[in-house]
């Protein structure tokens, strides 16, 4: 049989690394729980919920509306 490669696995740690940095921020910045608030918020750290589209087109000058101060 030969060698199977799959595209897009991770198989250096480095992108091991990057995917869980990715998940970290959906999880902590645009998932919401049951009371409607991102762990983001609930530290106090986001005034409301990130779309997925406001962190793949982040621009730096933007970033005071998201965050608190």
């Amino acid at each position: 049989m030969g060698r199977r490669w799959f595209g897009y696995g991770p198989y250096k740690p480095v992108m091991v690394g990057k995917l869980l940095d990715i998940f970290r921020v959906f999880y902590n910045f645009v998932e919401v729980g049951k009371n409607k608030q991102t762990p983001a918020m609930r530290l106090g750290l986001a005034k409301g919920k990130i779309t997925v589209e406001d962190i793949v087109y982040y621009q730096q000058q933007n970033c005071s509306e998201f965050f608190s101060q």
